[in-house]
């Protein structure tokens, strides 16, 4: 148990994130960049933003909508897990 414990301090003392993280961020980042400049475009071409059929306090927020998916695969496919990370943690 000491060695995972000195490991993952030495991974922070080098600025590394675990392998979940870093996913986590590179789906951020690139969503970010897709809806603030529409590069790449086949991305940004993936997102759709939410439009509430009625006025509500979040309808200012750049929320993105969450597409239905059957499969547990599905899921875990850019455009659904973007809207589903992005909506948790940076906008």
């Amino acid at each position: 148990m000491m060695y995972i414990a000195e490991v993952f301090c030495s991974l922070i003392e080098m600025h590394w994130l675990p392998v979940e993280w870093r996913i986590k961020f590179k789906i951020a980042t690139l969503t970010f960049k897709a809806l603030e400049t529409g590069q790449p475009l086949y991305l940004a071409q993936q997102l759709c933003a939410y439009a509430p059929t009625r006025a509500l306090r979040s309808s200012t927020s750049k929320l993105l909508q969450v597409p239905r998916t059957n499969l547990r695969f599905g899921s875990r496919s850019f455009c659904a897990s973007a809207p589903t990370l992005s909506q948790r943690s940076f906008l």
